[in-house]
């Protein structure tokens, strides 16, 4: 069973191509492919945005298959497409979807229409009106322009989005687009303009408690944090590292267990993101000391779980496994059972990742025998399907299967069909190759677009399991379109990455699909 959760991107499809005319599937073209039939079958979709960004993600297929020529007809498609997006309601999309098109163009080796495209969606950017979201669009173009090479261009840019963001209203947001514009300034190399402006953002944040209605001091650290790396990536290091000094002893003096263990344990992390084992290592006691005092029995087990998977994560698994069995013995004070269903999942979890699968049945059963006595059918789905997945990881593939039976079975008990818990296991059992507990499920999905939102999913797992007929199969059977391209393009990839042959078979099930929406 795989445990890799497969996020299927909510694609959808428009606009002919290469395939000539929207007429009969006879008249294919060429090319008989899951591909170039996800081009055919995009020509129903009517929004611009979805067609424009379906194109796309096509094109990409194309770039990462090699075949910079088609990928570039499929550009072209998907900027027609954005260029037919009207403000105000596309406003911000139209801007980011040209911003994306133009990113992709430079991966065809299109650098210059790749700028043109910029700058299309820079004379766009005069709409805005919000200061913050001119601020935010107009630093994210100039660093598309500095990733070009055009940094004088970025550097005008970079001066009208600090221009925006210093008119914004609220303190924090100014501070964080400060420092994002900071940090593109000193990309560009103009070193004064970006300590001026990490200056101002390092005093926002350090008066984080004046500004927060809702002020918690792991936050205000956290902050601080953020921001040294900020200064970090402008290339100011001392500076940096002495921002995290000041940091740690904000978050060592605070009085309040939970938010102390919060920030020490965030502050461990980022440590460990930098690669700073030994720093790590010396929070990570304090971290632990503070989260055994913290009397509220729900937050204390998952700051003892977050802890036990950070020294983990450095191989001090004898110290994680001792902390995970603290954690272990406090579910017993929990009084909430869904709750207690969640942390015991985590614990087990931990422990599977840890390679320390001896505790795992136990600690698996104890949440089992809490999920039996619940009536809410819908976390009853979800609890099953997790706990599933855990079972697997530890080797124990016919409990995963009852198991993710007893989801499918608790999920068509929900009586709120809007919850899509139901097309949730589905992609669940599909990602498990449980494919007729997935299809079941799928079909007993009464929300529509859930329902063909898992079949698209499960059209995508068998092709990641190489059974490519029947991905085809099942994507034939999505009546959503704009799921069924999304489908198709997908495995289209996959058949091409592996070499393997379009047969008569597969061509014949692709005739079908045009035909059905030709």
């Amino acid at each position: 069973m795989k445990r890799a959760v497969f996020c299927i991107m909510v694609i959808c499809l428009g606009m002919g191509g290469f395939l000539g005319s929207s007429g009969a599937a006879e008249e294919m073209g060429t090319e008989e492919s899951p591909l170039a039939v996800a081009l055919q079958v995009s020509k129903t979709i009517e929004d611009p945005f979805d067609r424009a960004r379906t194109f796309r993600n096509i094109a990409r297929k194309y770039i990462a298959l090699g075949e910079k020529e088609k990928a570039s007809q499929t550009l072209s498609l998907a900027l027609e497409s954005a260029q037919q997006m009207q403000p105000p309601h596309y406003l911000l999309y139209k801007i980011r979807m040209l911003a994306l098109i133009a990113v992709s163009y430079t991966e065809t080796g299109e650098k210059d229409r790749a700028s043109k495209i910029l700058s299309q969606a820079l004379e766009v950017t005069k709409m805005i009106e919000n200061p913050i979201s001119k601020a935010q669009e107009l630093s994210s173009l100039a660093e598309k322009f500095t990733d070009l090479g055009e940094k004088q261009k970025a550097r005008e840019i970079l001066s009208q989005a600090r221009k925006a963001a210093e008119t914004a209203y609220y303190p924090l947001q100014k501070g964080w687009l400060l420092a994002d514009i900071a940090v593109g300034f000193a990309k560009v190399g103009q070193k004064d303009e970006a300590g001026e402006l990490l200056s101002q953002a390092l005093e926002i944040f350090k008066a984080y408690d004046q500004y927060s209605c809702d002020f918690m001091p792991s936050n205000k650290v956290h902050a601080l944090v953020e921001i040294a790396d900020k200064f970090a990536s402008s290339g100011e290091k001392d500076k940096a590292s002495d921002i995290l000094s000041e940091a740690l002893e904000m978050a060592k003096s605070i009085d309040l267990p939970l938010e102390k263990a919060r920030a020490l344990s965030g502050m461990a992390g980022k440590y460990a993101e930098a690669k700073e084992k030994d720093k790590a290592l010396e929070i990570l006691p304090d971290a632990l000391e503070a989260a055994e005092k913290i009397e509220d029995f729900g937050p204390k087990v998952n700051l003892l779980v977050r802890i036990a998977g950070q020294y983990a994560h450095f191989g001090e698994k004898e110290k994680s496994s001792q902390i995970l069995s603290r954690a272990f013995k406090a579910t017993e004070r929990l009084e909430d059972p869904q709750y207690k269903v969640i942390a015991l999942a985590n614990i087990a979890g931990q422990y599977a990742w840890a390679n320390d699968k001896d505790k795992v049945p136990e600690i698996l059963a104890t949440a089992l025998e809490t999920v039996q006595t619940l009536d809410d059918a819908d976390f009853k789905a979800k609890a099953f399907y997790e706990i599933a997945f855990i079972y697997a990881a530890i080797g124990e593939n016919d409990k995963a299967s009852k198991l993710l039976a007893q989801a499918v079975e608790a999920g068509k008990k929900i009586e709120d069909s809007e919850t899509g818990r139901l097309a949730e296991v589905a992609v669940k059992c599909a990602e498990a190759r449980e494919f007729n507990l997935a299809l079941e499920a799928a079909e007993a999905t009464v929300e529509a677009d859930k329902k063909f939102l898992a079949l698209a999913n499960i059209a995508i797992e068998y092709a990641e399991n190489s059974e490519y007929h029947k991905a085809l199969e099942v994507a034939r059977t999505i009546e959503d379109v704009s799921r069924k391209a999304t489908a198709l393009a997908e495995i289209g990839f996959m058949y091409a990455e592996a070499g393997e042959k379009v047969d008569e078979r597969s061509r014949e099930i692709l005739r079908q699909i045009a035909r059905d929406v030709g």
